[in-house]
This record gives structure tokens, sequence and C-alpha cells, in this order.
């Protein structure tokens, strides 16, 4: 089976450099024993979301070459850091991977993408390609995104954010409905 992985991993150099702080070290340990069981046998493409602060507190272009991890290869997704175009770039980089994986793998039976991040501008890319090149999408849903936006959160959003917030979230459960198969954390998840 041919598997296209979207994540958040990252090489243990490129890790130390960030700060730490327990969801990162939880998703990381996470995706990195999904990935060694994965590789086991299937071959998997990964492609790391890699999200650092916006710029100028980081640099404005994203751009790391390729990085081995254990039995894997992680490739990241380059990015403008300038809000909206960081989100345009995760998008249209995501929609041409799966395009140029997918004739990569033309001859192959069985294709899947498999997203273990919902991020909306690459579950849009999924979502997207997945419908018109006919693939088999699957997510991974450690949190329910209508958990992660209470009405105490938005409130305390910067006016910017708060205009676009409801249309955000209109986007974020559509998209969330529209994968084949998913993967849930908790068994009440599966009633919402």
């Amino acid at each position: 089976m041919n598997i296209l992985y979207f994540g958040r991993m990252c090489d243990f150099e490129l890790y130390d450099k960030t700060k730490k702080n327990p969801y990162d070290v939880a998703q990381l340990s996470y995706e990195q024993s999904f990935i060694e069981e994965a590789c086991k046998k299937n071959n998997i493409e990964i492609l790391s979301i890699y999200q650092i602060r916006n710029f100028p507190k980081e640099k404005i272009f994203f751009r790391r070459k390729k990085a081995n991890m254990q039995n894997a290869k992680i490739k990241y997704i380059p990015f403008i850091n300038i809000p909206f175009f960081k989100e345009i770039c995760f998008f249209i980089y995501t929609c041409f991977a799966i395009l140029f994986w997918n004739i990569k793998n033309r001859n192959e039976k069985e294709r899947i993408i498999y997203a273990n991040i919902h991020y909306p501008p690459v579950s849009l890319g999924i979502v997207l390609m997945g419908k018109i090149l006919k693939l088999k999408k699957i997510i991974t849903f450690t949190d329910l995104p209508l958990f992660t936006y209470s009405r105490e959160r938005i409130k305390k959003m910067p006016v910017y954010k708060r205009c676009v917030i409801r249309p955000y979230l209109n986007l974020v459960n559509f998209l969330q409905h529209s994968y084949d198969f998913y993967v849930l954390f908790s068994e009440p998840m599966k009633e919402i």
C-alpha cells in the first residue's frame, strides 16, 4: 500500500531548536510510533507541516531540506511566513504534492492520503485533490475542532480573527466531514 502522509513530524535537530511544550512532545512521540509501524508494511511518503511563529518573530521564508527519521524520509512543506500567504502556500503545495505523488504511483492499486493533523489549508487540498483523483482520505482526530474554539477563546481573539472565525469554523466543519475514514482517540468522538 502506498501512503502519502501529512503530519507534524520533524527531525530531532529541528525539534531541539524549537520551544518544547507538552503538546509538541506528545504529538511527535505519537507520530514517530505511528510512522515506525506504518513503514514496516507500507511505502510511505511523509510531508511535514512545520508551524512556527509568524514573521518578524521567525524567518520570513521557511524551507528545509529533507530529513531522515528512523526508516522514513521527511519532506518539509516550504512557505512564506506571513499570515494568509502561509496558508496559501500550504494549500497550493498540498495540491501539487498529491497530484505528483498520484502520478508517480499511478500503477499502484492502493493509494491512500493519511492526515494526522487537521490544519484547514492542508485539509482543503487533501479533500479537493482526493475527490478529483478518487483517492481514499483518512484523518486522525486527537480532539475535535468544536472543542478547540470555545466562546471564551473566541472572545479573547483579536478583532480581525473574530471577523473571520464563523466562516473559518464552517470550513473546518465541512472539511472534517469530507474524509472517507477516521481514526478517533476516544469513544465519545464517534457520536459527534
